[in-house]
């Protein structure tokens, strides 16, 4: 199984009765896009859209090679807030580490351990990947 190429991390919050200026605060960090529901935020396009509910997400933007494993501790690692601030907030929003996994291969993967499991259960972080292979299909792919 070969390593991803690459890979994004982000940390998102959301939900409808989200105070970015809250989230902000109790992590001790800011965000890269931050609006409540109902607010108007611009795509990188500059597409203005309307929050259909409040969003707080900060990340390490794009990783082009490296342990993803070290990466999401490093990432985690980085936001000052306690574990039990994380469990606060996820008791009332939604909170998730969203990575992208970018593949070179049509058949690739990576292991995730239980100490980094850890790190995310300690904190009610949920994990939502998105994987992207360069291929279209397995039919079109090499191993």
């Amino acid at each position: 199984m070969s390593a991803v190429s690459r890979f994004e991390i982000t940390l998102r919050i959301s939900g409808d009765h989200l105070d970015p200026r809250e989230i902000t605060t109790l992590l001790g960090v800011e965000p890269h896009l931050a609006y409540r529901k109902g607010g108007v935020w611009k795509t990188p396009k500059g597409t203005s859209v309307v929050g259909r509910t409040g969003l707080w997400n900060v990340g390490a933007k794009e990783v082009d090679s490296g342990n993803f494993e070290e990466a999401i501790a490093r990432f985690l690692s980085g936001i000052p807030a306690a574990p039990d601030v994380f469990l606060a907030l996820a008791s009332r929003f939604k909170v998730e580490l969203f990575c992208g996994l970018f593949l070179d291969e049509y058949n690739s993967g990576l292991e995730i351990s239980p100490a980094v499991m850890t790190l995310m259960v300690e904190r009610g972080i949920s994990l939502d990947l998105d994987i992207y292979s360069s291929c279209d299909s397995g039919e079109d792919c090499e191993d």
